[in-house]
This record gives structure tokens, sequence and C-alpha cells, in this order.
């Protein structure tokens, strides 16, 4: 060790070979994180369980022009399903109650009542453009 060396408390190739480590094992951490970020986001995607962010514009589109036989289908389907339950509870249950627990569990728990919000934005917001 030369006297340059002890003023500079080593050898210069020692410092510069420890900065390039440094640099480098840098760099590798954030490539590392960013292919675990990019994991994450892919894992979280196929983990969403939401039917509707999962749609095509397309498939809005559709769901929207053919609201009201989906409707329709769904309610039929509905109230074939709750009469036979209540109908296997009860032999003597009016058709009211019937008609109204198909339309609570129709505005409650339907997929189709949010493309039936999306008509009412839609509607209110031309009746504002013109208005009305």
């Amino acid at each position: 060790m030369d006297t340059r060396d002890y003023i500079l408390g080593g050898s210069i190739s020692e410092k510069i070979n420890k900065n390039i480590d440094d640099l480098n094992k840098s760099y590798l951490n954030s490539l590392q994180n960013k292919i675990d970020l990019k994991e994450q986001i892919k894992n979280n995607n196929n983990n969403n369980n939401n039917e509707f962010l999962n749609l095509t514009m397309n498939d809005i589109y559709n769901n929207i022009i053919n609201l009201l036989p989906n409707l329709y289908n769904d309610y039929y389907k509905e109230y074939l399903r709750i009469s036979l339950e209540h109908k296997n509870n009860d032999k003597d249950v009016s058709e009211n109650i019937i008609i109204r627990d198909t339309i609570k569990f129709m505005i409650f728990n339907n997929k189709n009542m949010i493309y039936v919000g999306f008509v009412l934005i839609i509607i209110t917001f031309f009746l504002y453009i013109i208005k009305l």
C-alpha cells in the first residue's frame, strides 16, 4: 500500500469495483421489483371476480341493446324459482307475495340492473342537454 492509497483510504481500483458492484446490485433490485410488480398486477387481474369489470365494450353494448329481453328472461326464471319455493313450503301462497319477492330479488340481485342504471344515466344526460 503506497501513500496515495493510504491517504485515499484504500486502492482506487477497489473503490471503483465496489461502486460498480453497488450500482449493479441496485439495478438488479430495481429489475426484480419491476418483475414482481408486473406479476402482482397480472395475479390481481386474474383474481378479479367482478364480472362487470372483465367485459369488453362490445359486451356492454350488447347487454344494453338486449336489456328488455334479458330482464324478462331473468324475471321469468326467478318467478318460477320463487313460486316453486313458496309452493313447496306452503300451499296457500298468494300471487302477490310471489311477485313481490321476485321483484325484490330482481332489483337487488340482478346483474342487468347495472345496465338499467346506464340507460337511466344516458336518458337523464340527453334530457339535460335538451333542457327538459
